[in-house]
């Protein structure tokens, strides 16, 4: 049974430097120790600033700048990194398909867990996904689809928590 993290704390990243300062976070060499990272449709060698320039061309500098997630795993549910990888990159992939999307695997604690972290506003026409039911249930169908990802490599629920 995985666990899939919505954090969304009131008042967190709103301004420009809060995309900066969590991938600088997710990417942690002592984190994530076999380094395994991902990139969806930003310059993988400065992503915040990828995500910064797309929400300044569509003038969208304010409220949320970026939607954060953690799917962690029970010890013996995913039982190495690489797998975690491949789920990330899988939710990544469906991610990046509208949002500019990065995600870090990391190692560092006794559960493996998936870091996934991606821009707000929509590259493709400039909408802003704000994170609500709704758009978790329907519009991006996330919850669905990170479903379906895990059950392909045996994990069978999924719990949503809301920090």
């Amino acid at each position: 049974m995985a666990t899939f993290k919505i954090i969304n704390k009131q008042g967190k990243y709103h301004d420009l430097n809060s995309t900066s300062n969590v991938i600088q976070y997710i990417f942690n060499p002592e984190k994530t120790e076999s380094r395994l990272y991902g990139f969806e449709q930003v310059d993988p060698m400065c992503p915040a600033k990828s995500m910064v320039q797309v929400s300044r061309a569509f003038g969208k500098q304010k409220g949320i700048q970026i939607r954060h997630y953690i799917i962690s795993f029970y010890q013996n549910e995913v039982d190495n990194p690489h797998t975690a990888d491949r789920i990330a990159k899988n939710i990544a992939l469906y991610i990046g398909y509208e949002y500019q999307t990065v995600y870090a695997v990391h190692e560092s604690t006794d559960q493996i867990h998936i870091h996934i972290v991606h821009n707000t506003v929509s590259y493709v026409d400039s909408h802003r996904y704000r994170g609500n039911k709704m758009e978790y249930y329907t519009l991006l169908n996330i919850i669905y689809i990170i479903s379906d990802i895990l059950k392909r490599y045996g994990v069978k629920r999924l719990i949503t928590l809301n920090t």
